[in-house]
């Protein structure tokens, strides 16, 4: 839940990005990515059920693309 008005705006904008970052990964010849059960398992046990990047305890539940897909902010928020 959004704690200011620029929670709001930020969200909104992330999700926009998300979208152009789709686009922008299909016109290179990528596919979406969309992680299978399996793979998302496969994550978890790899990384000892912990993000990659920050060590933070994750589950199916709380794994989110951005953990999986980083962000490239030299190419204003596009995949990586």
């Amino acid at each position: 839940m959004a704690r200011s008005k620029s929670d709001i705006s930020n969200s909104a904008i992330r999700i926009f990005l998300q979208d152009v970052g789709k686009f922008y990964d299909q016109a290179r010849g990528f596919e979406p990515f969309g992680p299978k059960v399996a793979q998302k398992d496969e994550l978890l046990d790899f990384f000892n059920g912990q993000c990659c990047f920050c060590g933070t305890p994750i589950d199916k539940k709380s794994l989110s693309q951005d953990h999986l897909i980083p962000m490239n902010k030299s190419s204003l928020g596009l995949h990586a």
